[in-house]
């Protein structure tokens, strides 16, 4: 899937070539380690530490980690130096959010408070499931070597439902009006680093994985090109589409939102009675 457009409106799909400007490499990994306390049957994670290469093309790549093909996530750098934080890249939320049990403020010499309320006031966050807390702080950000210098995120104290993760925060990719900080890592992609386009490359075990800050390579899609969808909704990148199994319409001309953020596949109660018939 893919974002572009004048200030990031536009279409979901792309309209012209050219290659990437910052990539961040998913891989699939397997190990005997688990987070304490994890369900067993859960499918491993194996933690790497952050590496950066440019493979002689100018192109930085981050590698990340991809869990049974469900989960997609990798590491960024926050603060001045950069303390490494594993992020969940979503396009179901704006805002940016890391645990103060990971992110050292008093480490960090480009911390700031955006506001004048000297970082006291909480704001909270609230998914499907789970929610986080905590007071909004600028700092200087790194996604696979893209830099912006003052990016607003959420220092999250205690969390709710989301003691299990295999990821520390998460980066939000939707748009402002869904944001609780004010400044998103999206407006500041357009702002601050003149990147008006990304792309996610999912794969399975056998290719590598990829969020890339810039247009995908053409041999990532071979000769089926790139499908075009208007984005109908600012809020998640939303577009107009159908939803069949086999020969057999479930849906149609409804409004769908792509959402990197989850592994499922969300319908209303009348679609899904009707999928169920099927």
């Amino acid at each position: 899937s893919a974002g572009e457009g004048n200030g990031w409106p536009g279409q979901i799909g792309l309209n012209k070539t050219g290659p990437p400007t910052y990539e961040v490499t998913l891989t699939r990994a397997r190990a005997d380690i688990v987070p304490n306390g994890t369900d067993k049957t859960m499918l491993p994670l194996l933690l790497r530490p952050l590496t950066f290469s440019s493979a002689g093309t100018g192109v930085m790549v981050d590698p990340l980690q991809n869990i049974g093909n469900v989960q997609y996530f990798g590491t960024v750098e926050l603060g001045t130096p950069g303390q490494v934080m594993t992020v969940i890249f979503d396009t179901g939320s704006s805002d940016l959010w890391v645990p103060g049990s990971k992110f050292n403020p008093k480490k960090s010499s480009t911390l700031f408070c955006p506001s004048g309320d000297g970082c006291n006031e909480d704001v909270r966050i609230q998914y499907s499931v789970g929610a986080v807390m905590g007071p909004i702080f600028a700092d200087r950000l790194s996604i696979g070597g893209c830099v912006i210098e003052e990016q607003s995120f959420v220092l999250a104290g205690p969390t709710l439902q989301l003691e299990n993760r295999f990821f520390d925060g998460v980066l939000g990719l939707a748009f402002p009006v869904l944001s609780h900080t004010g400044t998103t890592v999206l407006s500041q992609l357009t702002r601050q680093a003149h990147i008006d386009v990304f792309c996610f490359f999912l794969d399975t075990e056998s290719q590598q994985s990829k969020f890339v800050l810039g247009m995908p390579e053409a041999s990532w899609f071979g000769n089926q090109g790139i499908v075009y969808s208007k984005v109908v909704l600012e809020e998640w990148w939303t577009f107009e589409g159908s939803i069949a199994v086999g020969d057999m319409l479930v849906c149609e001309k409804s409004f769908l939102a792509l959402d990197t953020g989850t592994s499922y596949i969300t319908l209303p109660p009348t679609y899904f009675q009707a999928l169920l018939q099927l």
